[in-house]
């Protein structure tokens, strides 16, 4: 079942990538339905928060996004792992979105605490689409301080963000430019 919901989030994301929306938000659904009956928090984590970013990416509106992530607080984990930063990512932005300065920099403030209790191998996992390496954070930071017109600490967090990004890897900087 941990298996069968990754690979339904997979195939949710590429749907995504390919403009299908309606099709990935029905495999999202089926990510988290095999995730729940699997019971791993941190698979019940990742799909979420990945999600939960995805979605507003996707056109999902930000209320909606941030009833999907207070259905997935109570599941936080017991033991650092990916997929509690990449929920608390997803809630910053959409707070952001929203104009909601002041929780948005909370939810900022608990992404990064979290970032630092991360185990060094998936911090430094730059490689496989599981680990949470620090250029997210830095392009999380950096979407939210935009989107507050914080433009300062944007700046800041995106020349920190576009040299954390692999040579090589132009939709990571291109992203943060367009901030």
């Amino acid at each position: 079942q941990q298996v069968g919901a990754v690979l339904a989030m997979f195939t949710a994301l590429t749907l995504g990538n390919l403009g299908r929306l309606a099709e990935a938000y029905r495999w999202w659904r089926t990510a988290r339905q095999i995730a729940d009956q699997c019971g791993d928090r941190d698979t019940q984590l990742t799909i979420r928060g990945r999600e939960s970013v995805r979605a507003l990416h996707e056109g999902r509106s930000p209320q909606r996004i941030l009833r999907l992530i207070s259905e997935a607080e109570p599941l936080e984990p017991v033991s650092p792992s990916a997929g509690w930063p990449e929920l608390l990512c997803g809630k910053a932005q959409a707070l952001a979105v929203l104009g909601r300065g002041p929780e948005a920099l909370t939810a900022l403030r608990e992404l990064s605490a979290s970032f630092s209790d991360l185990p060094a191998a998936v911090a430094e996992d730059r490689q496989s689409f599981l680990g949470w390496p620090e250029n997210r954070l830095r392009f999380t930071e950096s979407f939210v301080y935009a989107h507050l017109g914080r433009l300062a600490e944007a700046q800041v967090a995106q020349d920190r963000a576009i040299t954390l990004y692999p040579a090589g890897y132009p939709q990571g900087p291109a992203q943060i430019e367009l901030q």
